[in-house]
């Protein structure tokens, strides 16, 4: 019958491996494949003559025995593998780098690694200090990987394994052994991999951890050997927290990276991407991978998309577009392929958490960013701006289907901008130059309220911001199923959908856009994310009282991540109004669920509540994560302004009736009291410190510091943001925070150095004008 295989951790998967008797263990190393210092040179190779001799004997007669009695197997290790294998642990557990370089054929190794993309150099082309120093990298690097477990080291196991690579390569017959190593003093065992050459000389050496024996976790065949990159079956790996507007974004700007020839303006788009860098790195190693099916590879736009992800990440890498060092093909292919591969590895260990490398220099500067140093810089001659002028433009205006201009605003006034110097630069981005990319089929039929009029999306696509075709694009499917109305006015910063009459909808379209006039020039762009449209979804009580439709809606919010499970759950069991600012969106009911306004019960005004929530998401999605107090202070700002009134209270229950209006005498009184006291503070009646909660008249004097500001200086306006915005990013580096995180003290301090030209006579001034 055949002979049982030696017990060991792992099983063997169509290779035999062949263990030594328990007793034997720690004897068969030294005594059969490894000399012994005590003996003199010529007995130690008289008796390792023998041995191999005697060793040899007996593989011939068990492999007669074999023959006779079972099927032969082909992948048992030779007693060269065992004396490889021996000698190798030996001199790891003595560190002995000279024995290591010694059974190490050197000039194969970097043949190979230079076929597999690792190196560029030849051994034969190395003086002789060269390759000293690259077989002492090899050594140590060999010894320091576990010298541990080495240090009482035995040959525990030894199996021989197939080859990936069989066929290929300079070395294209190699001998893979998969050794396990015991040590005597923990026990533990660990898998070693030796790719050696037929004549029995080592080419690497792979090493895994120490585990006890039963629980490898390397699974049941231990270390395995590593073939060459094989980028067909590799995949990116997509962060989870990327929802459908990361992904569609940074495919576009991809495709715009590879169409725009302009070095430019390849610059411009690689600054958006690196303002969402996660689904950039992700975007673009897709690309790679895309571009590396083809039969031949454009290597020259796989190297730009490679220079963006170096830009992005901080990394080097070794990718090659044009040959060096007279590389042939084959060798640049497999240094490529590596460096791709190095590329996906790092991405699917670091891709959701890594911090982008700072901006050097940017055309578009953001928060932190440094503006280019010169603003006399010539004209571009394919944009007609200069860089710094793209910056520092004057505020863009909204494209609209209207024809009456835009609102003027409060404090624009001509002689601003000559006598100061903004803080922060006021939020203008040119997006960088491309051809709109088409609706998709789907969206463009869908029927829209285009200003006051009905059209398809098809018939006003190239009308329609880029930001709110994504939109489009991600919710045909849902706007359809739900039978959802679809209102836009041209605005890049808002969408509204809904279940309500068409004048309810076009009318709140309409607030809106003047929330929007109001603050778009005041709210710098202190985030690195590209702002996205505010989604408002308005439903009348016929819609809520649709169960069919308000469960659909909540499950397709949810699939979206617009919303959580528990949120939905909620809404589910009462279904209401909801703002969440980090998508942005906000549900908006359209009549009131608490009163009766018809009776005289005046506590709910949509317009009022739309263009609060309007307010405070595109704070959100400009500066980032405010303080509680800044955040309805912003949409005080927007009720007063264009609704003369405020409906909008952070607190539960009723209010009094005089608390909708008269806000400006009201601020005017308080803060003229407060103002008086010896320690009053600016910034802590601003961040809210020490008010009560739901205290009406604490909500008034945010208010009116804020207006205040804003009217006086919109660039002190702005650098207060900013100031908020540094103290909240030292604590939130990744930005994944849902609710300011800025230490009071230190956003209190930032406030005052950059508020220290407050004058309150002059904020008290500009609130008695607006009474």
């Amino acid at each position: 019958m055949c002979l049982p295989s030696a017990p060991r951790n792992a099983q063997n998967n169509g290779t035999k491996a062949v263990q030594q008797p328990e007793a034997l263990e720690m004897t068969r190393p030294e005594g059969q494949g490894v000399r012994s210092q005590a003996l003199t040179s010529a007995e130690t190779s008289t008796l390792a003559s023998l041995a191999r001799a005697s060793v040899s004997c007996i593989a011939r007669s068990l492999a007669i025995l074999l023959i006779t009695v079972c099927p032969l197997v082909s992948q048992d290790p030779t007693p060269d593998d065992w004396d490889l294998a021996s000698q190798l642990i030996k001199a790891l557990r003595q560190s002995d780098a000279r024995t290591l370089g010694q059974l190490t054929d050197f000039s194969a190794r970097m043949a190979e690694e230079i076929a597999r993309g690792k190196s560029r150099r030849t051994w034969e082309t190395m003086d002789e200090l060269d390759r000293v120093v690259a077989s002492a990298e090899t050594t140590d690097l060999w010894l320091g990987a576990e010298p541990r477990h080495f240090e009482s080291g035995t040959l525990y196991n030894i199996r021989l394994l197939e080859d990936p690579d069989a066929g290929w390569g300079p070395v294209s017959n190699r001998r893979i052994i998969q050794v396990v190593v015991k040590s005597a003093r923990s026990g533990q065992l660990l898998d070693m991999v030796i790719v050696a050459t037929p004549d029995g000389m080592a080419l690497d050496l792979r090493f895994g951890s120490p585990y006890a024996q039963g629980f490898n976790p390397l699974g049941e065949e231990g270390l395995q050997p590593e073939g060459r990159p094989n980028l067909k079956d590799q995949r990116v790996h997509w962060p989870s927290e990327l929802d459908q507007f990361d992904l569609e974004e940074a495919t576009e700007l991809v495709d715009q990276l590879l169409n725009d020839q302009n070095p430019r303006e390849r610059k411009r788009v690689v600054e958006f991407l690196h303002r969402n860098p996660r689904a950039a790195v992700a975007e673009l190693l897709e690309r790679v991978l895309e571009l590396d099916e083809a039969d031949s590879p454009d290597r020259i736009q796989q190297r730009s998309l490679i220079d963006a992800l170096e830009t992005i990440t901080g990394r080097t890498s070794s990718f090659v577009a044009i040959p060096r060092f007279k590389q042939d093909e084959g060798s640049i292919d497999a240094l490529n392929a590596a460096a791709i591969e190095t590329w996906l590895r790092w991405q699917q260990r670091h891709g959701a958490t890594f911090v982008a490398a700072p901006v050097d220099s940017p055309l578009v500067p953001t928060h932190r960013e440094r503006p280019l140093a010169s603003s006399s810089e010539a004209k571009d001659k394919d944009s007609g701006e200069t860089a710094a002028g793209a910056a520092l433009a004057p505020p863009r205006s909204r494209p609209s289907p209207a024809t009456t201009p835009p609102k003027p605003t409060p404090s624009a006034s001509p002689e601003e901008g000559a006598s100061r110097t903004p803080t922060v630069v006021i939020r203008k981005i040119n997006r960088p130059r491309a051809t709109r990319a088409p609706l998709k089929d789907q969206a463009a039929s869908l029927q829209i309220l285009w200003g006051d009029r009905e059209v398809t999306a098809g018939e006003v696509a190239d009308q329609i911001p880029a930001s709110v075709r994504r939109v489009l694009d991600a919710w045909a499917e849902a706007i359809i199923t739900l039978d959802l109305r679809v209102c836009l006015s041209g605005n890049p910063d808002h969408v509204v959908l809904g279940r309500a009459p068409d004048a309810v909808l076009i009318e709140a379209a309409k607030s809106m856009d003047q929330a929007w006039e109001l603050l778009d020039p005041r709210l710098p762009q202190l985030t690195k994310r590209t702002a996205r449209p505010v989604l408002s979804i308005l439903f009348d009580q016929q819609a809520q009282n649709d169960g069919a439709f308000w469960n659909n809606l909540l499950d397709e919010l949810q699939r979206k991540r617009a919303l959580t499970e528990t949120d939905v759950e909620r809404l589910a069991r009462d279904p209401n109004g909801v703002m969440v600012r980090n998508v942005p969106m906000f549900l908006q009911p359209t009549y009131d669920q608490a009163g009766n306004a018809a009776a005289g019960d005046d506590e709910f005004r949509a317009s009022n509540e739309i263009v609060h929530k309007f307010a405070q998401c595109l704070l959100t999605q400009r500066a980032g994560q405010m303080p509680e107090s800044i955040r309805w202070g912003i949409g005080h700002l927007a009720e007063n302004e264009i609704r003369q009134s405020v409906y909008q209270f952070n607190t539960t229950g009723f209010v009094a009736t005089g608390d909708h209006f008269g806000w400006a005498n009201r601020a005017h009184r308080l803060l003229e009291k407060a103002a008086k006291k010896r320690k009053f503070s600016a910034p802590e009646v601003l961040l809210g410190i020490g008010n009560r909660a739901g205290d009406t008249d604490a909500a008034v004097m945010v208010w009116g510091l804020m207006a205040g500001v804003l009217s006086w200086n919109s660039a002190q306006f702005s650098a207060m943001l900013e100031a908020l915005a540094e103290v909240h990013a030292d604590q939130d580096p990744y930005g994944v925070a849902e609710y300011y995180q800025g230490d009071e003290s230190a956003a209190v301090a930032a406030l005052e150095l950059r508020l220290a030209e407050l004058d309150m006579k002059e904020i008290l001034a500009q609130l008695e004008a607006m009474r």
